[in-house]
């Protein structure tokens, strides 16, 4: 299994601008808080943990399926990796919702969690790669500034509702 990047050097964001940056970076951040999850023993601890980076997780999806995509969707050469995207967000979400369900002293749980962590670094890997490439060059620098902005202020009012 590739690990999870944990720094800023190891984060693929070389070249990217504005809102992929930012959420380059997030990706980085939500890595490190899955893997220090993965490993820690103490059911109250998880669950904790769990808190955070459940919020962290939900709100970064929620904003860039407000955000970014439906921009994206805009533009013929990024709107298949658009849907593509709205499908494994929704993947993700319910992983999220059957993890809140269960015990984190659970062996269930460590491995759901392991499930979660994959798919992030999987999502990750592919925006990184493929998506926030093409979508850069879609939407050119002015907008991928503009929409880091808008982005931030989302996922903002969604961390507050959760």
């Amino acid at each position: 299994m590739e690990e999870l990047r944990t720094s800023k050097e190891e984060t693929p964001s070389t070249g990217l601008i504005g809102v992929f940056k930012t959420l380059s970076k997030q990706h980085s951040e939500a890595g490190a808080l899955l893997k220090k999850a993965e490993g820690t023993s103490e059911a109250s601890k998880r669950a904790e943990q769990w808190k955070k980076i459940r919020v962290e997780l939900l709100s970064h999806e929620k904003a860039e399926m407000r955000e970014i995509y439906p921009v994206l969707r805009q533009h013929s050469e990024t709107k298949a990796l658009a849907d593509h995207h709205d499908r494994e967000a929704k993947d993700l979400e319910s992983m999220i919702l059957k993890l809140d369900k269960t015990d984190t002293s659970s062996t269930e749980w460590l491995d759901l969690l392991k499930k979660i962590t994959d798919g992030v670094q999987h999502h990750a890997k592919e925006e990184e790669t493929e998506i926030f490439p093409k979508a850069q060059q879609a939407i050119g620098k002015p907008e991928a500034e503009r929409l880091d902005a808008r982005f931030l202020q989302t996922q903002k009012e969604i961390k507050s509702q959760l």
